[in-house]
C-alpha cells in the first residue's frame, strides 16, 4: 500500500505540473472550473435508460428502446453511443443527436480533439475506422477491431492472430518484445512514444502479459485483465483475480495494477474493474458485475471507494422491487441501480 500511495502522489504531481493551473477543486462541489461525474444507468423496468450527475440530477433520458453502450467526455462536452432494440446505432453530444450509423455494428467509439472516431463493421463484412462519419482507414482481418485508442489523431489497434505487433494509422508495426504474439488484446494505448498493450499470449498455456515502454511483463498468477490505459505515463491495468475455485464456484477479487504493483479494491464475487476515467489529479474506476447476474456496481476515486449518495427517486410503480435499496424518502443510489459507464465533465457556471 505504501508503494501505491507513492505512485498516486506522483500522479498528482504530474497532473498539477502538466498544465500550470491551480489545483483542480473537489469534483462535486459545483461552481466555475469544477467537474461532475456523469453516470449512465440502465434505469428502472419500464423506464428509459438515462445519464445522471453524481448527485442524481437527470442529464439525459434515452428514447424508448434505446440503450447506452458508451459514455465519455472531453472538457465540458459529453458524448454517448446508443443502440436501439432494432439495431440502429447513433451518437449524441450534450444530449443532441449527432449521427445515425447505417452499419451492422459499431465496435469502437471515442473522442479526440472534438472529433468522434468510430470503428464500424458494414453489412458486407468490411471494417472501417471513421472520423466524424468519414472513412479514415480500412481495417484488415488480422486486426482486433473491438479495441482501439486515439491520441492527437493517431489511431492504435491490437492484433489477435498471433503476430507480435500492433496496427497504427493504417500500418502494421512489429514488436519483437511480445511473448509469442497476441491471441487476444484487452487494451491498447499509445501516447507519443509511450505504448501499453495488455494481452493474452499465443502460447498454448495462454498467460497474460502487458507490454509497456519497450518491455514485456507477465501479469500476476490468476489475474484476468479487462482493460488498460496510460495515465500521465503510468500503466493502469484493470481486472480481477481468481482467489479460489471450489464446489461453490469461482471466487474472485477486484483489482488494479499500477506500474506492476497490484491493489485489491474489493473481494465481492462476480465484480471486476471495467473502466478508468482520468482527469487532472483524479482517477475514477468503475467496478461492476461483468457476468450480468446483478446490478452491483461501485466507483473508486484514487483507489478509495466513493460514497454514492441516495438521490435517485424510485418511481412509484417499481418501488416494491427496490425496497431493500431505498431510504425512507423513496430514494436509492446509482450504485444500487446499476452503472453502465462513467465520464467526468467540466461544469461552467455563469
Amino acid at each position: 500500500m505504501k508503494k501505491i500511495l507513492i505512485i498516486l502522489l506522483g500522479l498528482l504531481a504530474l497532473a498539477s505540473c502538466s498544465n500550470g493551473d491551480e489545483p483542480i477543486p473537489d469534483p462535486f462541489n459545483g461552481g466555475y472550473g469544477s467537474y461532475d461525474l456523469y453516470i449512465a444507468t440502465s434505469g428502472f423496468p419500464g423506464h428509459p435508460e438515462m445519464i445522471c450527475g453524481i448527485h442524481g440530477d437527470t442529464i439525459y433520458e434515452c428514447a424508448e428502446g434505446a440503450h447506452i453502450l458508451s459514455l465519455l467526455a472531453e472538457d465540458r462536452d459529453w458524448y454517448a453511443l446508443l443502440k436501439t432494440d432494432d439495431g440502429v446505432y447513433s451518437s449524441v453530444k450534450n444530449g443532441v443527436l449527432l449521427r445515425v450509423y447505417n452499419v451492422k455494428t459499431v465496435w469502437g467509439f471515442t473522442v479526440d480533439g472534438g472529433a468522434i472516431y468510430t470503428v464500424q463493421e458494414n453489412y458486407d463484412g468490411t471494417v472501417w475506422v471513421c472520423k466524424d462519419g468519414q472513412r479514415l482507414y480500412d481495417v484488415p482481418n488480422y486486426v482486433q477491431y473491438n479495441q482501439f485508442s486515439v491520441h492527437d489523431g493517431n489511431v492504435s489497434m491490437g492484433i489477435n492472430d498471433g503476430r507480435s505487433g500492433y496496427w497504427y494509422n493504417g500500418s502494421y508495426i512489429e514488436i519483437y518484445g511480445l511473448q509469442s504474439g497476441c491471441d487476444w488484446v484487452y487494451g491498447i494505448d499509445k501516447q507519443d512514444d509511450n505504448l501499453l498493450i495488455t494481452y493474452q499470449s499465443n502460447q498454448e498455456s495462454g498467460e497474460y502479459f502487458y507490454y509497456w515502454n519497450g518491455k514485456n511483463y507477465e501479469l500476476p498468477d490468476k489475474f484476468i485483465p479487462t482493460a488498460s490505459q496510460l495515465v500521465n505515463g503510468h500503466a493502469f491495468i484493470l481486472g480481477g483475480e481468481i482467489t479460489s475455485i471450489g464446489a461453490s464456484g469461482i471466487k474472485s477479487s477486484t483489482a488494479v495494477i499500477i506500474d506492476g504493483i497490484e491493489t485489491v479494491l474489493n473481494d465481492q464475487p462476480d465484480l471486476a474493474a471495467v473502466q478508468l476515467v482520468a482527469s487532472g489529479a483524479f482517477t475514477f474506476i468503475l467496478v461492476r458485475d461483468i457476468g450480468g447476474r446483478s446490478n452491483k456496481s461501485c466507483i473508486y476515486q484514487n483507489l478509495q471507494q466513493m460514497d454514492v449518495p441516495k438521490n435517485i427517486t424510485v418511481p412509484e410503480d417499481v418501488r416494491k422491487y427496490y425496497a431493500q435499496y431505498m431510504n425512507e424518502n423513496g430514494k436509492m443510489s446509482l450504485a444500487d441501480l446499476g452503472i453502465i459507464a462513467i465520464a467526468r465533465v467540466k461544469i461552467v457556471s455563469y
